[in-house]
């Protein structure tokens, strides 16, 4: 199998489950530290929506990645759903044994769902 390169796009560190199916599926992920620090940033406004995506795209292209993988805030997936720049799959987590309301983070990976094009 050919493994590609992704990468990632969330606050939070990928699971090692994650990173095991992304390899299933075909792709290592790469630039992870550079993916939290993005992921973790606040959007505000129009201007820091713009600022984030042009970083990421960026980022994307450094890497020479061919898709994204991780938890998309909505006013990206409002941008991606409107613009199609790349081509790019785009990955979310179907995670299972959601935790509930008010207790510690309890999700278990499932697979990669592709929810877009980036």
């Amino acid at each position: 199998m050919n493994i590609r390169k992704a990468v990632w796009f969330s606050r939070d560190e990928p699971t090692k489950e994650q990173l095991q199916n992304a390899l299933e599926i075909g792709y290592a992920i790469v630039g992870i530290d550079k993916g939290r620090e993005l992921g973790s940033r606040e959007i505000n406004d129009r201007e820091e929506l713009d600022l984030i995506c042009r970083e990421l795209e960026g980022f994307i292209l450094d890497e020479r990645a061919s898709a994204v993988f991780g938890v998309f805030p909505v006013p990206i997936l409002e941008r991606v759903f409107s613009v199609n720049n790349f081509g790019m799959a785009m990955y979310s987590a179907w995670n299972r044994k959601r935790f509930k309301k008010g207790s510690a983070s309890a999700n278990e990976h499932f697979v990669w769902c592709q929810v877009g094009w980036i």
